[in-house]
């Protein structure tokens, strides 16, 4: 393959992971995490870590941080070409802003595009002890290339979230029948994936345990996202009066959330609270996101740079999240700033949350809005 593959190709695709499943298993060598001195990993994803703009891709970077801290020697694979990931990031100069926070972290080769993927692990395949691969299309994509060039290593899928599972409950929304198409391909693949890797590492206990209900065999262990403390803040509760949304909106749970949010609980809230906003912060907004700021007190920021003058000006975060999986950055970011959150049940799973305690939870318009006003 020459480009970048889509969802298009996955029926093939998938059907390549069935076929290298069946022929070549899972390496049997954990052990082997033990004994070789070789530390050499090969960390693969969709694109370059936008860590600052989405999830993913701050856990990921997160998780290359601890690596390279604990000096494994770590080459970093992005999926889409150079020039694609530059679409994405817009500008030369924030592409190589990406690029040097790896190489700053310690990563020592970036690759971009399958073809070259291919080619370095031709020529260094052998070396390499350790391989995680993120996200389903990646894994389905370079999984069999790492079997193919690099038969001693153990390969590691990070599953990030259970994506099928966020397509299923999207679909149960939405009523749509492609989607519902769609999330049994998405749970083929996945399966398909959780029986190719030698281990699968889930982000909450939850979905840990549907992959053990899934695939008996699978060695699969939860490794939760982390998140930086920063210092306490000397902004008090009193002098604030937003209430605030972060998502990335390529993401599409972030968009029905503030949707519904807007549409359904914010009127309750603004009209017990009229003095004060709801701020809507994140990377990639469309037209329709720009559109909820005609409603009285709302406020479109955009993306954010600075976090903590973001979360410090904030009473309350909102995760309105009606479809999802895994576990939300956004949530975790807000309760690392001490910003008290206010979620559905989709914006608090997996995370052992105590309504009441961590956070509040509610589902219906009324009661979301009568734990904002309470907060």
């Amino acid at each position: 393959m020459t480009d970048t593959p889509t969802w298009n190709q996955m029926p093939r695709l998938t059907g390549n992971i069935k076929w290298l499943y069946e022929r070549f298993l899972p390496s049997p060598r954990i052990e082997s995490l033990k004994k070789t001195q070789k530390n050499h990993v090969f960390i693969a994803s969709d694109a370059l870590p936008l860590f600052d703009q989405e999830s993913g891709g701050l856990r990921l970077k997160t998780i290359i941080d601890v690596l390279c801290k604990e000096n494994f020697q770590v080459i970093f694979a992005s999926l889409k070409t150079r020039n694609q990931t530059l679409g994405m990031v817009q500008t030369e100069k924030k592409l190589k802003w990406y690029e040097q926070r790896l190489r700053s972290s310690g990563v020592r080769e970036i690759i971009y595009g399958i073809p070259a993927i291919d080619t370095y692990l031709q020529n260094h395949g052998a070396a390499i002890k350790y391989a995680m691969v993120a996200f389903p299309l990646p894994g389905t994509c370079l999984i069999p290339l790492l079997r193919l060039n690099s038969p001693d290593c153990v390969v590691i899928y990070d599953m990030v979230d259970f994506h099928a599972l966020r397509i299923r409950r999207e679909a149960f929304l939405s009523g749509s029948q492609s989607k519902i198409r769609e999330a049994d391909l998405m749970e083929q693949t996945e399966l398909a994936l959780f029986r190719a890797a030698d281990i699968v590492l889930a982000v909450s206990d939850e979905e840990c345990e549907l992959v053990r209900k899934e695939v008996t065999d699978a060695k699969v262990f939860t490794v939760p996202n982390a998140f930086e403390v920063p210092a306490l803040s000397r902004h008090g509760f009193a002098s604030r009066k937003n209430i605030l949304f972060l998502g990335g909106f390529w993401h599409t749970p972030n968009e029905d959330a503030v949707k519904w949010f807007v549409n359904d609980v914010w009127p309750i809230v603004h009209r017990e609270n009229p003095g004060f906003e709801f701020h809507i912060a994140g990377s990639n907004m469309n037209s329709r996101i720009h559109q909820l700021a005609n409603h009285n007190g709302v406020k479109i920021i955009g993306y954010v740079s600075d976090l903590s003058s973001f979360f410090n000006s904030g009473r309350v975060f909102v995760a309105p999240l009606r479809f999802g999986a895994g576990m939300k950055g956004k949530v975790g970011q807000s309760m690392a700033f001490g910003v008290p959150v206010v979620s559905t049940q989709i914006g608090a799973e997996g995370m052992h949350i105590t309504h009441g305690e961590e956070m509040m939870i509610a589902d219906s318009p009324i009661e979301f809005a009568k734990h904002i006003s309470k907060l």
